[in-house]
């Protein structure tokens, strides 16, 4: 990360004032540090920061991008570059503005966004993995509703995405943190990034989610697994959702030996679904049901065929996925973000390639997303574990999630 410094003299020059106050909570440790506030004009507090921070454009309809400033005002003249939904960025300069909104400078030169916008609503959120202060690095004038908060430290917030099995159906979100409340009129998508400022867990360990736009609650599970935590670290891929006692999921949940997978399609050609089968064979008849490029979907049971391909029967019942054609390539992947065995829970014919990897149980993924700075640029992928190793030919695009099969650090 690139080092945003400011001397105190330069900016009293401008005509800033240099105010010393502790931040908590944001040192290692929770140990408070101290930082420089300045002052420009009475309705603008301002902080360099020592370290970029990521930012993700997240607006109420995403079909709308967001123009960048020239300065940070909301009059100010445009730059001409645009954001779009989902777009994340980095920061290296935010500034307050009377009114509460905060302003984010790209630390590539493209111009200023903001963070909302009265009467609108939330546009950019911290990008964030873990539980961290939200409160702003620069805050509003002392006696402020915000102020009194990020002067506590005890509002944060977490992000999480909704992964429902079935990816046509949305979330309705409730007035209250209980299954059975009124609904709030308000719906997440599939695949929706949301941030959640308060977590209340119910009698039966649903946890119930706050949203921080105040659009209402959603939970982490009901009959089925509904969220994850958004997170780029490695955390526990084990299901949550249990469905009601008594079911044949149930059962043999409870026996600990019937669990789901969660997988994802990305095939070679991102334009062309996967038609699922009837039966666990590639010939087989279709069962009508498609999966479109991205889909994540949750696995019953896996039946390993001849060749090696492996056949995952869909646990909402619309068929049979397969992970690979033969001569094409691979087609599905576990959607983990632990390091998990990948050995297959049927085997091959013994003696194939495959089989002798599974029984020795050393192949191993993991999950990784592809998050630069601008999200613009893709990745060039290496022929050989070097920056200065020889380009495949390959590329990743920003927000490719990726499997790993080895990973070697360098000196």
């Amino acid at each position: 990360l690139l080092a945003v410094c400011v001397q105190p003299f330069a900016l009293e020059a401008l005509g800033f004032t240099t105010i010393a106050r502790p931040i908590s909570g944001l040192a290692p440790g929770g140990s408070s540090r101290t930082s420089s506030r300045w002052r420009r004009r009475p309705e603008l507090l301002a902080t360099k920061q020592e370290v970029l921070t990521a930012w993700t454009f997240v607006p109420p309809d995403r079909e709308k991008a967001l123009d960048l400033r020239l300065e940070p005002r909301l009059d100010s003249q445009r730059t001409g570059e645009k954001l779009k939904a989902g777009s994340v960025f980095q920061v290296s300069s935010e500034l307050v503005g009377e009114d509460g909104t905060l302003f984010l400078e790209l630390d590539d030169g493209r111009g200023w966004a903001f963070d909302r916008v009265p009467g609108v609503g939330t546009l950019c959120t911290r990008h964030e993995t873990t539980r961290n202060y939200a409160s702003h690095v620069a805050v509003l004038a002392p006696g402020s509703d915000f102020d009194a908060v990020a002067a506590t430290g005890d509002h944060q917030l977490t992000a999480w995405t909704f992964v429902p099995p079935d990816s046509n159906k949305p979330l309705d979100l409730r007035r209250e943190p209980r299954l059975d409340s009124e609904r709030s009129g308000e719906r997440l998508k599939a695949g929706s990034i949301f941030h959640v400022s308060s977590e209340v867990a119910g009698d039966d360990g649903t946890l119930f989610l706050e949203l921080d736009d105040g659009r209402g609650w959603a939970f982490d599970r009901a009959s089925f697994l509904a969220y994850r935590r958004h997170e780029t670290t490695r955390n526990s891929a084990a299901h949550v959702a249990v469905p009601a006692p008594g079911s044949d999921f149930d059962a043999v949940s409870a026996a600990g030996e019937h669990q789901l997978t969660a997988w994802t399609f990305v095939p070679p050609d991102s334009n062309k679904p996967l038609d699922l089968r009837r039966e666990p064979r590639l010939d087989s008849e279709r069962s009508g049901e498609r999966l479109k490029a991205g889909t994540i979907f949750h696995v019953s049971s896996e039946v390993v065929g001849d060749d090696g391909t492996l056949f995952l029967e869909l646990d909402d019942g619309r068929g049979w996925a397969f992970d690979r054609v033969p001569g094409v390539g691979t087609l599905c992947t576990r959607h983990e973000t632990t390091r998990n065995s990948a050995a297959h829970v049927a085997a091959p014919a013994p003696g194939s390639d495959f089989d002798a990897v599974a029984a020795v149980g050393e192949h191993q993924l993991t999950a990784w997303t592809f998050v630069p700075p601008d999200s613009n640029k893709p990745l060039d992928l290496r022929r050989e574990p070097r920056l200065d190793s020889e380009r495949s030919g390959e590329r990743l695009k920003a927000g490719s999630i990726f499997h790993v099969s080895s990973e070697v650090a360098t000196c």
